[in-house]
C-alpha cells in the first residue's frame, strides 16, 4: 500500500467519532492532531500501521 493510501485510512480511523466543533467551526480529529502535535500524529500513524499490518511501499 502507498503511504498516501495508508495515511488516508489512518485519518478515517481518527475521524471516526465525527467532527469537533469549536465556536461554530468544524475540524476533524486528524486535522487537529496533525497541526497541534505532528510528532504524536506520526507516532500514531506508525502504531496504526503496525496494528493493522500495513506495509508501506517504497
Amino acid at each position: 500500500m502507498t503511504e498516501y493510501e495508508a495515511l488516508k485510512l489512518y485519518d478515517e480511523y481518527l475521524n471516526g467519532e465525527g467532527d469537533i466543533d469549536v465556536m461554530g467551526i468544524s475540524f476533524t480529529s486528524s486535522e487537529i492532531l496533525k497541526e497541534l502535535d505532528p510528532t504524536a500524529y506520526n507516532c500514531g500513524f506508525a502504531d496504526f500501521c503496525d496494528t493493522e499490518n500495513i506495509e508501506i511501499e517504497d
